[in-house]
């Protein structure tokens, strides 16, 4: 997620003009289908960066978060059996 679109979301927020806000946050899905960790790393990173931000923004209206996936992807790299990188979709639970 780039910075300004952190920036359109927390200024949403705190706009008080929507009643819901649904947000996408691409980056660990996207960089886990290249297996490479420290890109995966770095994108969590950011993501968490993101989310803290909103959530000091929902705070400051009194507003709520609810984050859900539909699938995992980042938190499995390696194979197990192989020791190659992971690169699809894991059917670890994602609950809520």
């Amino acid at each position: 997620m780039h910075r300004k679109y952190v920036r359109k979301l927390v200024d949403a927020i705190k706009s008080d003009k929507y009643d819901v806000i649904i947000i996408n946050f691409a980056n660990p899905d996207m960089v886990g289908h290249t297996g490479v960790q420290a890109a995966a790393v770095k994108a969590i990173e950011t993501v968490d960066g993101c989310v803290g931000r909103a959530v000091e923004a929902l705070k400051e209206v009194d507003g709520q978060m609810f984050i859900c996936a539909d699938h995992g992807n980042a938190e499995q790299l390696i194979d197990y059996e192989t020791g190659e990188p992971w690169t699809a979709h894991t059917t670890n639970p994602v609950p809520f």
